[in-house]
């Protein structure tokens, strides 16, 4: 199974599998990038032509394999603690990638925020009104001035999210941002990118009637 992470620079390709480290590139670059010694390689005095084994500049064992005439590969089984350690960091990096997928899929504009909510307290007022008036639970219900009540108040709340003026907090806007991109998104000067239908104002509840 291929790997968390890759890297390719000049001379050399370096994946992280399941397993362990696979790289393959030039002696010299297998050699300045870390993953081996200078020596020895296969067709070296006393070596195999195809295979060696030997380890690496911190003492791990490694497997180097000929490729063609000038290219190698080498394999490198992880150890406990390797795995471990990359264990976590690839959780981490799903966890990241959740939040930046969360983070795209933040509304765009305020119109698209004023529509999202619309459609959700419209199924908000929905639901409650089938539990407050069904008598799914024993028959109980809410009366009929109690019900007439939440009509109007659901009618004001649809009114408010329908004309109410809509802004951009900064600072919820920063208390949102998941820490991995804290420093990619603009917090500052970052107004509501249309007017308010009601000029900033929102619509408020009328007083409730006396019966």
């Amino acid at each position: 199974m291929a790997a968390s992470n890759s890297s390719r620079s000049r001379g050399i390709h370096v994946e992280e599998m399941t397993w362990g480290l696979y790289a393959r590139g030039t002696r010299a670059a297998l050699a300045q990038h870390g993953i081996t010694l200078e020596a020895p390689f296969p067709g070296d005095p006393g070596e195999r032509k195809t295979t060696c084994k030997t380890t690496d500049p911190l003492g791990r064992e490694i497997d180097i394999q000929r490729r063609s005439k000038t290219t190698f590969s080498v394999h490198r089984i992880w150890s406990d603690e390797e795995k471990v350690l990359l264990e976590h960091r690839r959780k981490r990096e799903q966890e990241n990638q959740a939040e930046r997928n969360a983070v795209a899929a933040w509304p765009k504009s305020a119109g698209d925020y004023r529509e999202r909510m619309r459609r959700y307290v419209n199924a908000t007022m929905e639901a409650t009104e089938r539990w407050l008036d069904a008598g799914r639970l024993g028959g109980y219900r809410f009366d009929d001035a109690a019900l007439q009540r939440f009509y109007e108040i659901s009618d004001e709340l649809v009114g408010m999210v329908e004309a109410g003026g809509i802004v951009m907090d900064p600072e919820l806007r920063r208390k949102a941002t998941p820490d991995c991109m804290v420093d990619e998104l603009p917090f500052e000067n970052t107004p509501a990118p249309e007017a308010a239908w009601s000029g900033g104002n929102v619509i408020q509840f009328r007083q409730r009637r006396d019966r």
